[in-house]
């Protein structure tokens, strides 16, 4: 339990203290970008990359702790940029489902959007001509982004289809942001993490289930609505992260602190799992339509879902 706790509490100070000044640093160099081009960012542009760029912080401090040594200034200021970066591309393609490559090939200043996508890709320009690794999994994540247009498309997609999609873009995410990290990976490192990636990808889907299926966007969740199948997955995918992870020829205090941290995390979907297990019952299907938002909405800090999420930790550590 103490591994848990010292696990919750690293995490906290890395998002709520850290990143969130780091953040509020980002938002005025930004602002101050915008400016000339007379636009600032909106509410929902600090709300998509603040969480992004938590997103960073947690990988950081997750693979920092797992080297043993804490990020560099620089490795801190890639992240950054790379979480400000992520939602600007994601959601320019999805909004007008186009891949990245037409992104790069447009190069307008007709929206904000357009703006911070180029201003951020340049700050991730040296990084892409330095680091090979990094610059490899940066294409495989946007080619997977690519893929994941098809989850708009009306036609069906199969489950095995939307397995494929969803662990790519979840692994090479994962992968490309372990790649801020300038140390490289030891052998087995990459396949670890790209389960992790997968892992937090269906941990997304699970937790975005309202949205996405109002959305008519296919995912794993969305598609099947099965929560025993959900279930099902995320265990086989943990029990092959662990493997994977405790493998690794890391010191294994080492491997110990920083797979307490990624557990911390992965908890949250037992968390929503029983919850939604319970709404289901003996159904074959969750049945989303019948659901206002607020009733599917797993609130995280709440303090017994805090409680449960960090039991469910505690226990999920290898002894």
């Amino acid at each position: 339990m103490l591994t848990a706790l010292n696990a919750f509490f690293g995490l906290a100070w890395a998002i709520l203290v850290v990143n969130q000044k780091n953040t509020k640093k980002l938002f005025k160099t930004l602002n101050q970008h915008l400016a000339p081009f007379g636009f600032s960012l909106s509410a929902q542009h600090k709300k998509r990359i603040a969480f992004y760029t938590a997103q960073s912080a947690i990988t950081n401090h997750w693979f920092s702790l797992l080297r043993g040594e804490k990020p560099s200034a620089q490795e801190i200021t890639n992240a950054i940029f790379l979480g400000a970066f992520t939602p600007i591309a994601d959601d320019l393609m999805d909004g007008q489902n186009i891949t990245f490559e037409e992104l790069l090939e447009r190069n307008n200043t007709e929206s904000a959007d357009a703006v911070l996508f180029t201003f951020l890709y340049k700050k991730l320009a040296p990084l892409l001509q330095e680091n090979l690794l990094f610059k490899s999994y940066f294409e495989k994540a946007h080619l997977a982004q690519n893929h994941s247009l098809k989850q708009l498309q009306k036609a069906p997609i199969s489950t095995e289809e939307l397995k494929q999609i969803s662990f790519n873009k979840g692994g090479f995410y994962t992968t490309l942001y372990r790649m801020v990290l300038q140390n490289k990976p030891l052998p087995g490192e990459e396949e670890a993490i790209y389960t992790l990636g997968a892992i937090l990808q269906l941990l997304n889907d699970l937790f975005d289930i309202h949205k996405d299926f109002h959305n008519g966007v296919q995912t794993l969740a969305t598609n099947t609505r099965d929560i025993h199948f959900m279930r099902a997955e995320l265990t086989g995918l943990e029990q092959k992260f662990i493997s994977q992870y405790i493998a690794l020829a890391y010191p294994e205090k080492a491997k110990r602190a920083s797979l307490a941290s990624v557990m911390a995390i992965v908890t949250r979907g037992h968390v929503a799992l029983d919850y939604y297990q319970n709404l289901q019952g003996n159904a074959a299907h969750l049945n989303v339509a019948t659901y206002l938002r607020k009733t599917l909405i797993v609130d995280m800090e709440k303090p017994g879902n805090i409680w449960k999420n960090l039991l469910a930790t505690a226990k999920m550590l290898p002894r």
